[in-house]
């Protein structure tokens, strides 16, 4: 292995490392946040396993227990400031939260084209409105 050759301000650079160049940097950075692009892997993750897997429900579970942090943060972490690309508004409390969480997952679900979509959304609002302290859980009966 010769590095003679290597530049590291050369795209090109060393072979053994092209695959950094798959990483995928945002157009305008200064509006998507972290926690998006998070959201974004995950539900990438999740949709995959949806469309891929037979036993689906204990899989997407399992991702989402991976993340519940992520999503659960925005109904623990009230003062936090919110992102500019949240669905939630700065001064909303726990529980307003939850019930625009619930409406726009709901209406998210209504306009989902593909099976697996409507099954990602469904099992993440599930999840996290069974973390609704009012007890009132993912049923949308």
């Amino acid at each position: 292995d010769n590095l003679d050759d290597f530049n590291p301000f050369d795209r090109k650079g060393d072979p053994r490392k092209e695959n950094i160049n798959s990483i995928q940097i945002p157009e305008d950075e200064d509006n998507t946040s972290l926690r998006q692009f998070k959201m974004k892997d995950m539900m990438a993750e999740l949709i995959r396993v949806a469309d891929e897997s037979s036993e689906g429900d204990e899989k997407l579970r399992s991702i989402l227990l991976e993340n519940e942090e992520l999503l659960i943060d925005p109904f623990d972490n009230i003062e936090k400031e919110l992102d500019s690309d949240s669905i939630y508004k700065q001064g909303m409390g726990k529980n307003e939260r939850f019930d625009h969480f619930r409406m726009v997952m709901s209406s998210r679900i209504k306009g989902a084209q593909k099976k697996a979509s409507k099954l990602v959304l469904q099992a993440m609002m599930e999840f996290v409105l069974d973390h609704d302290e009012r007890g009132e859980g993912g049923s949308t009966d």
